[in-house]
Parts: structure tokens; sequence; C-alpha cells
């Protein structure tokens, strides 16, 4: 890193800044095992909202912290501190801290991911793959994309996952097609195409719990046994968005500012202005926001409804 980029990130008085920033990293790693988790979660908090800006600023300026001693050990507060946090149940936080050395690292980035990815299921942050994983192949994320969207409630998107695992890695899908109740000795539990495969093995490991939820063993079964055309899926997705922002458009012009409403009617089967004539007064009473007065304002602009 050169000295001006040093500058551009902890100021004129640089080297100041980096003696207070090795203090903290020896004062953090002297104390690691000497305390209970809650007191060094709430110094630990000191610490880094002191030190978040140094992250922005490497991102910015496209730098990897990891070219300097001041910046492996930024870098290790922040690994530490994600690591407490998780133990601490902060998982927001954990993941916050997580993206921030992800985005400031690339050269660390396959140590961290995987850390990622579980928080992101733990949160159901499914979204997060398609900023940072949307182009993977790697078993334990597409694993990771699905179950956090299953977490989420949004198994559309999980179903596109998963359909992305049973392209790149076929006998994994099959496994979950079969009962795959994990038992204590999850070794004899896998097949024997997948006996060598340590990647398989590790993402069992890291998601167990979720694989002996019935929820998800439910949902992940059916799946596995209901292949679909991932095509077909993201392009029903992207029919729905564009009827929503019509809709909502449509309802904005009548002076309806509510993109809720618009999202109720499409979910209703409302997707464009000629659906309403499927519908019966009654039945588009019945969808949450939608009340008389909104009724009159779709005849006004003209709107037909079923008759009874």
């Amino acid at each position: 890193m050169k000295n001006e980029q040093v500058i551009e990130i902890l100021g004129p008085d640089w080297e100041k800044a980096t003696e207070i920033i090795l203090k903290y990293h020896k004062e953090i790693i002297n104390e690691l095992d000497k305390q209970p988790t809650l007191p060094q979660v709430i110094y630990l908090d000191k610490v880094i909202n002191n030190l978040k800006f140094i992250f922005n600023m490497a991102s910015d300026i496209n730098v990897d912290l990891e070219e300097t001693d001041w910046g492996k050990a930024v870098l290790d507060i922040f690994s530490i501190s994600a690591k407490k946090f998780k133990e601490a149940h902060k998982y927001t936080d954990s993941l916050e801290l997580l993206l921030l050395i992800y985005l400031a690292n690339p050269s660390n980035k396959t140590a961290i991911k995987y850390d990622i990815a579980e928080m992101c299921v733990e949160l159901g942050r499914h979204f997060i793959f398609e900023e940072y994983f949307h182009d993977t192949t790697d078993l334990e994320l597409l694993m990771a994309g699905t179950l956090s969207a299953i977490m989420e409630g949004d198994e559309e998107e999980a179903r596109v996952y998963f359909e992305r695992l049973r392209e790149e890695h076929r006998d994994v899908a099959l496994f979950f097609k079969k009962d795959f109740h994990l038992t204590n000795n999850i070794k004899r539990t896998i097949p024997k195409t997948l006996k060598n495969n340590d990647e398989f093995f590790n993402m069992l490991m890291r998601y167990k719990e979720y694989f002996q939820s019935e929820h998800f063993y439910s949902v992940l079964r059916y799946f596995a046994k209901n292949p679909v055309n991932i095509r077909k899926i993201k392009e029903e997705k992207e029919k729905i968005q564009r009827q929503k922002m019509e809709m909502y458009r449509f309802l904005q012009s009548l002076g309806i500012n509510r993109s809720d409403y618009a999202w109720n009617l499409v979910n209703f089967g409302i997707g464009t202005k000629d659906d309403f004539k499927n519908y019966t007064k009654k039945e588009v009473l019945s969808i949450d926001g939608i009340g008389p007065k909104t009724i009159a304002k779709l005849e006004e602009a003209g709107i037909e409804f079923k008759e009874v």
C-alpha cells in the first residue's frame, strides 16, 4: 500500500493512528480468553465503531488491508469481533462485520465466504447472495442460498438456488430426494457416491440443524422430487414484478399512492386493469387494503367488475 493511500485512509497523523490500532489489537488478543463474552462484546463494539471508516475508505480506493501490519491488525480485530458477536447471538452485527472484511480483504475472500453464508441462513438474508455470490457454483453457497431463502419464506427464490445446485451437483440433489433424516453418525447417512466428497460432508455438518428441521426437510425433499425449469421461474418472477410496478403506477394515477395495495392486488391474481373483470366487487373488497373508496375510484377510471 502506497504512503498516499495510507494517508487517505488514516489521515495526515497516520503514524499515531497505526500505533493506536496495534495497541487495540494487542489488548484484544491478550484479553481474548480471560473475560466472559458479554464484557468482551461491549468493548469490541466500541473499538470497531472507531475503526469502521477504515474499511469504507479501503474499499473506496480499492486497496487490500492485508498489505500492512496495521491493516492485518484491523482485519483480525473485526474477525474476532464477528466471532464474538456470533457467540453472543448478535447475528446481524456479525454479518455486517463479515461483509466489511469481505469487501476490504480481496485476498482472503475464500476463507470468509462460508461464515457470511452461515449468517445469511441464520437471518434469512438471501438477497445478499444475489449481491455477492450470484454467479457461484460452490456447493455450500448454493445450499446456503436455498436455506436462507426458505428461512425468509421466499420458496420461489429457494427453488432457483436449488435448481442451480441440481445443475452443478446432481448427486447432492438426489441425496435430498430420499429419506435424509440425519443420524448422529452422519457418515453412515451419506450415500456411496458422496462418501469421499469433503465439501458435501462439511456442508452437512455446518447446516445439520436445518436439515433436521421438519420444515426444511419437507421443502428440500419436495424440490428434489419435483425439478423445474429455472428460466421459467425467473420469467414468472420478472412478470410478477412488472405487473406490480404497472399496477402501482395505475393506482398512483388514481391518487392512491400505496405500493402495498398494488402488491396485494397482483398477489390475488389481478395483474392488469383487464383482470378486474374476472372478479366481483365483493372479491376485490376482500383484498387487504382495498375498501369502498378504492372501488369507487376504480369505477370512475372505467374499471368493470364481474357481475354477481
